[in-house]
């Protein structure tokens, strides 16, 4: 386990062009890309900006100017977006059916 995000920002190159994959930063960890993932997660809600723009380079990097900061921001923006989108048709499913997932989340995942 990495305690200390800064390791893992640290170790990551600078620019899209010499991006990392998520096996490479593992190996060099010694841990397991899944675990690697929930680092990365970790570190980026910590503020560390960790870019990932796989349409271009499957990689890992952070980003070299500002330009590169916000090509990242919107990326993350638009799946929130999608995946937003996606949660309301879900739910609009679920009540629908007669399932409400609010109530469903309050008490817990096991009373479905």
């Amino acid at each position: 386990m990495i305690e200390n995000p800064k390791k893992l920002y640290d170790l990551l190159p600078e620019g899209n062009e010499n991006a990392v994959s998520l096996k490479d930063i593992s190996a060099r960890l010694g841990i397991n890309e899944r675990s690697m993932k929930t680092h990365i997660l970790h570190a980026r809600l910590k503020g560390f900006m960790i870019c990932s723009l796989f349409a271009e380079k499957k990689g890992y990097f952070k980003p070299s100017d500002t330009k590169e900061a916000l090509k990242c921001y919107r990326i993350f923006h638009r799946r929130a977006e999608t995946s937003k989108a996606v949660l309301e048709e879900m739910k609009r499913y679920l009540i629908k059916n007669g399932i409400n997932p609010d109530e469903i989340e309050k008490e817990g995942e096991n009373n479905v």
